[in-house]
């Protein structure tokens, strides 16, 4: 049984969607970047920190004063219009093991 635990040890496994930095007890955050899969790992030196990459949307609100532009989304204040734009973001993956060595 106990075996059967330590292999399970072995592997990292990193879903679809997601990035990890491997932190080893040694030399510290290694500077590559895993990609999704199945990854050997060494048990107690090696422990993967799994960052979540996807793209996601993300609401940029803006008030603005124009005159012209109430075709948009009017607010209550008659010269005042809301600009409301959607964007979609996605984490830089190459940044992960710099940002898990600076915040810990």
């Amino acid at each position: 049984m106990s075996f059967l635990c330590a292999c399970a040890r072995l592997w990292a496994t990193v879903d679809a969607g997601e990035r990890a930095v491997m932190f080893n007890r040694i030399v510290g955050v290694k500077e590559v970047v895993i990609e999704e899969g199945t990854h050997f790992r060494v048990p107690w030196f090696d422990t993967p920190h799994i960052y979540d990459v996807r793209t996601r949307p993300h609401t940029i609100k803006s008030l603005t004063g124009s005159k012209g532009a109430c075709g948009l989304h009017c607010c209550c204040a008659p010269r005042q219009v809301v600009l409301v734009v959607m964007t979609r973001r996605r984490p830089h993956a190459p940044v992960h093991p710099l940002c898990r060595s600076a915040n810990g």
